[in-house]
């Protein structure tokens, strides 16, 4: 996603940062930060520092109804932009500009079919995120539809993620080296390697 955010964003040589997950009820990292891409400006430790700080200022300001950390930002503190939350995780990201961070969250979100299709752009309206207000192609990508092994009812489980909506066409399951092994396509969703 880095190189479609590059399409319509001049990266400035950039091509990576720190990526982490959050459990937004227990403030647990699901995903602790990690490296995305290339770091070459030796700004790994700091990216990391932001990358926790986006996630956990913007969950304890889930109580005031905030949804994306560039609500609370304060660069005079560096307290950036670059978190979202989808309701029940807070994705983050740090190594570019504060609105290709968030840009790059969204795409990732949505492309993991975590937040639906408008929500991108009622996010980017808050924060002005020109990216994603003029380049609605960057939300064509395939969507990964994830079904954990663990609810599979052959394995005793339940079957798919109650959590996830019901989508009667699938987009294509994506494997990549976050599903390989972790997740299996829906019936009948047609799969792809990579993005």
């Amino acid at each position: 996603m880095l190189k479609q955010l590059g399409f319509v964003s001049d990266l400035e040589g950039k091509i990576g940062g720190m990526f982490c997950l959050m459990d937004e009820a227990t403030g647990l990292m699901v995903i602790e930060p990690t490296k995305i891409g290339e770091i070459a400006n030796g700004k790994k430790g700091q990216y990391t520092a932001f990358c926790r700080e986006k996630a956990t200022r913007l969950r304890e300001n889930r109580a005031n109804g905030h949804f994306q950390s560039w609500e609370s930002r304060d660069p005079e503190s560096d307290k950036w932009g670059g978190a979202i939350s989808d309701g029940n995780h807070i994705w983050s990201f740090s190594g570019l500009t504060e609105e290709q961070d968030e840009a790059l969250m969204l795409m990732s979100a949505h492309s993991c079919g975590r937040i639906m299709n408008g929500a991108p752009h009622s996010y980017a309206e808050g924060s002005n995120n020109r990216i994603i207000l003029d380049n609605d192609y960057l939300f064509w990508l395939p969507k990964i539809v994830f079904e954990d092994l663990e609810s599979d009812p052959e394995e005793g489980g339940e079957g798919f993620d109650q959590n996830l909506p019901e989508d009667p066409t699938p987009g294509p399951f994506v494997i990549s080296p976050i599903t390989a092994g972790r997740y299996r396509p829906r019936p009948g969703q047609p799969i792809v390697k990579g993005l």
